[in-house]
């Protein structure tokens, strides 16, 4: 036997080693490389996509400015959306900021003086007025706002140190003659989304320019310096900006003022609803006692049904709502071929009144009204056309057009397509059918729907325009309208830009959002997650349900149930807040009010029955009950 030992020989193996070092290495690598990427590409990135917001934003805010301007001045709504923020592309292993949202807001209201300087009180008017500012929230970009101000569009870096950047000139004085449009009522609206603005011109009320030469001082945020002297360096009725404390106006607003102005057209236009003060578009100043009505004084509306395209034999009705009373003989004279290409009026005993104290007669295209004894201001005179005949065409607007005096007013209406419609035929251009309507999923109508029967819109489905129906509404979940919703019946959405009217119930889906305001003939009902950025008016129940909130004020003929409210709550049944639900105004109940734990009414309670306060729950002030 051997005497040497026997052992197990040890070897030095360093492979292993080394593959773990380069995995590290390459580990080390890769992460430097991730935070070059999160350093110098992403925000570069995100750069580019406020960028292209930016551009897009202010092509927004320009056709806003337009639309505010023709709101007034054409007399007819207008609806105009603006995209607020944007989003950043999703990332995998690099991290965004948040998304950049945007607010656009309504300033403080100041007066527009208009004074012939005599010192009589019907010698000086006051008009408010208000200015518009767009704030973007980019991560990126410069964050400096854009504002309207009397009819200038102008980006202002001035709080930045910087100037301003006029996008859009004034339209204020033209040819020596001073043209203002007052914007009124208070808007603010902050998000990434989009947000519709609806702009109203005044439907009642009037009011008289002072006579003789004007002085006339319009609040502004530029100087003469800034942009007014050169602007109106060879306008004789410009007399400067008064600044500082020699300006009328707090918050560091100047007085754009002008002197002997002869010439002057006045418009008032309000966002989201009527302005609440001023003339109607184009007021002219009142020459004397015997002066005719201003425009839109004696038309206070006008209306036209709708037709359907190539049948024969059809009625149509025409609606006049009167401004102011009619004398006797008085003509209001309806002209039938102001745009009804494709339309044929048949001569004859074809016309017949069913409102009204007058007579019509027709001559030609023109359709006679003469007034009788006992046509009175908020009457509406009602005349059906028999035997009306359509040719081949479909999905058009067309209009007529009433007149008296130096007034007229247009009235627009759908030819309608007989039958249903789906989008997978959608063409372009407006949908009008008598029946119903199916937006498929993907499917986009990038105008606006006049349905005789049922509107669907569904998941993945968007109508860029307003939707009219006869019948029920419902936008699925994932759905979008951008504009206004007016149905017949119920009406149950996920988000709706614009306003709603229904003549039933109306249900906003869990997580859905209306950027309106909503009046319904039936119950509200707001689920979790839902949101209704303005007001509530419901002929029957409100119910905001856990996670769901008004921002507006709720009015309601039955009982309300809500758990957060901005505005106040009138109601003409019960009214209960849940628990932990939140008013931030008043309330006034026909019928009992219950705070529950948790909730809370920072205003006053004014009910006919008991007003009950649970533990934990709390009112701020004064409790009036039965």
């Amino acid at each position: 036997m051997s005497d040497h030992p026997i052992g197990t020989p040890v070897i030095d193996d360093n492979r292993a080693v080394s593959t773990v070092i380069g995995v590290v290495i390459l580990f080390g690598f890769l992460i430097l490389a991730l935070s070059l990427y999160q350093v110098e590409v992403v925000p570069q990135q995100n750069t580019e996509t406020e960028f292209q917001h930016s551009g897009e934003v202010r092509n927004d805010l320009v056709e806003l400015r337009a639309a505010i301007l023709q709101a007034g001045s054409i007399d007819q709504p207008q609806y105009h959306t603006v995209e607020l923020g944007t989003t950043y592309s999703t990332r995998l292993f690099t991290i965004n900021p948040p998304a950049p949202t945007g607010t656009i807001r309504t300033s403080e209201p100041y007066p527009i003086t208009i004074s012939n300087n005599s010192g009589t009180p019907e010698g000086t008017i006051t008009i408010p007025t208000r200015f518009i500012e767009y704030q973007p929230g980019y991560n990126e970009l410069d964050r400096s706002p854009t504002w309207y101000d009397a009819s200038v569009l102008y980006f202002d870096a001035r709080d930045n140190g910087g100037g301003i950047a006029v996008i859009e000139d004034q339209s204020l004085v033209d040819n020596g003659e001073v043209q203002i449009t007052a914007l009124q009522n208070e808007f603010r609206r902050s998000g990434t989304g989009r947000v519709t603005l609806e702009l109203r011109p005044t439907e009642n009320g009037t009011i008289n320019i002072p006579e003789g030469d004007l002085t006339v001082t319009i609040p502004t945020r530029l100087s003469g310096k800034e942009y007014w002297d050169d602007e109106f360096s060879e306008v004789g009725i410009y007399t400067g900006v008064d600044t500082g404390d020699d300006s009328p106006y707090p918050n560091s607003v100047n007085a754009l003022k002008f002197e002997t102005v002869n010439d002057i057209n006045v418009n008032t236009v309000g966002i989201t609803d009527e302005p609440n003060s001023g003339p109607k578009q184009d007021v002219e100043p009142d020459e004397s006692p015997e002066s005719p009505p201003v425009n839109g004084d004696v038309l206070d509306d006008v209306r036209a049904s709708e037709l359907v395209g190539d049948t024969n034999n059809q009625q149509q009705e025409f609606e006049i709502d009167l401004g102011q009373d009619l004398d006797g003989g008085e003509e209001i004279i309806i002209d039938l071929g102001f745009n009804t290409g494709g339309i044929t009026y048949t001569m004859g005993n074809q016309y017949a009144i069913v409102d009204g104290d007058g007579e019509v007669t027709k001559g030609g295209d023109l359709l006679t009204y003469t007034a009788g004894a006992n046509d009175n201001a908020g009457d509406t005179i009602t005349i059906i056309a028999d035997k009306v005949k359509v040719g081949p065409i479909s999905g058009e607007l067309r209009s007529i057009e009433a007149n008296i005096n130096d007034e007229s007013k247009a009235a627009e209406f759908p030819i309608l397509n007989d039958g249903n419609f789906d989008s997978g035929e959608y063409e372009g251009g407006d949908v009008f059918v008598t029946g119903d309507v199916t937006v498929q999923e993907g499917e986009v109508i990038s105008g606006d729907i006049d349905a005789g029967g049922d509107v669907e819109v569904k998941e993945g489905g968007e109508v860029q325009g307003s939707i009219s129906s006869g019948g029920e509404v419902t936008v699925n979940e994932g759905g979008e309208v951008q504009g206004l919703v007016d149905a017949d019946g119920k009406v149950t959405v996920a988000d709706v830009t614009g306003s709603i009217t229904a003549g039933g119930d109306v249900e906003i889906k869990e997580g859905g959002e209306v950027q309106g305001s909503i009046s319904s003939g039936g119950e509200v009902t707001v689920n979790e997650g839902g949101g209704v950025q303005g007001s509530v008016e419901a002929d029957g129940k409100v119910t905001v349900n856990e996670g769901g909130e008004v921002q507006g004020s709720v009015d309601a003929d039955g009982k309300v149930t809500v758990a957060d409210v901005t505005g106040s709550i009138t109601a003409g049944g019960d009214v209960e807040i849940k628990e932990g639900g939140e008013v931030r105004g008043s309330i006034s109940s026909g019928g009992e009010v219950t705070v529950n734990e948790g909730g809370e009414v920072q205003g006053s309670v004014d009910a006919d029955g008991e007003v009950t306060v649970r533990e934990g729950g709390e009112v701020q002030g004064e409790i009036s009950e039965g």
